[in-house]
Parts: C-alpha cells; structure tokens; sequence
C-alpha cells in the first residue's frame, strides 16, 4: 500500500529541522546543505494523488441526450446513470489508449 504524505508537510518538517541546526551551530552546515538536496527531491516527486475523470470525459459514459445524464457502459450487467461531474474507480480518459 502507498503511503500519501503531504509534499509541503515534509518541507516544514525539514524547515523546521533547519532552523533548529542554525540556530545550534550559528552557520549552514553541510547537514543543512543536504536537506536542501532532500526538499528538492520532495519537490521533484510525481503526485501520487489519482486523477479524478468524470463522466463526461470517461470512454465508458455515453451522454443519454437528456440534460447533464450520462450512461455508464463498464460493463454490460452494470448500466448505471450519472450526472456529468460524477466519478469512479473504472474511469478511463477517451483520448486514453
């Protein structure tokens, strides 16, 4: 299972780890210098947070042609109605191959 940490949670915890080593030795030392390196990183990290894809961009809804209702096609024993904004676990984007 992944763990979900927010990015900018873990760059005040290093901040804060920061300012405690200056404040201690009254320089930046190469300690601080590597935490900087390690923001960075936290920085350059892809969200592992899923992209939401709603009903309307979903290669699996079909507009029923009445208002925002779309037809969810995931499969054929499963035919369920959705509003536009409404959003699953089986969504795939249309341009998505």
């Amino acid at each position: 299972m992944k763990d979900l940490i927010e990015r900018q949670a873990a760059i005040d915890k290093i901040n804060e780890r920061q300012r405690k080593l200056i404040y201690c030795f009254g320089f930046e030392n190469d300690m601080v210098k590597i935490m900087n390196v390690a923001k960075s990183i936290i920085i350059a990290i892809p969200s592992a947070q899923p992209e939401n894809i709603r009903c309307y961009e979903c290669k699996h809804g079909t507009h029923s042609g009445c208002g925002n209702v779309y037809i969810c096609n995931v499969s054929p024993e499963l035919v369920m109605k959705h509003t536009g904004d409404f959003y699953c676990g089986y969504a795939k984007r249309k341009t998505d191959a």
